[in-house]
């Protein structure tokens, strides 16, 4: 038998864009050797979501200030639904 999380938790991924100086950016950062998971590799921002305190949106601006300290400029309606997955 399967078992279901009581209580599932959340996760958001920021993938990042921008144009600059003619060529295309994206936003990515390098984990700390002593990281639980993928220590040294290249990864998008991100992490869990308390959806008790704050959406998709709140968490992955948050998540960008904490792991890059760049204040993110977001435009809900940039954000493609399709990318908007609850982790079970």
């Amino acid at each position: 038998n399967r078992k279901t999380k009581m209580n599932p938790t959340m996760g958001v991924g920021v993938f990042a864009i921008t144009v600059r100086d003619g060529a295309l950016k994206f936003l990515a950062g390098r984990r700390m050797p002593d990281a639980v998971r993928g220590a040294g590799v290249w990864a998008l921002p991100g992490g869990m979501m308390n959806p008790a305190v704050e959406n998709a949106k709140e968490c992955g601006v948050r998540e960008v200030k904490e792991e890059t300290d760049l204040d993110l400029d977001f435009d809900p309606s940039d954000a493609d639904p399709e990318f908007i997955h609850p982790l079970l």
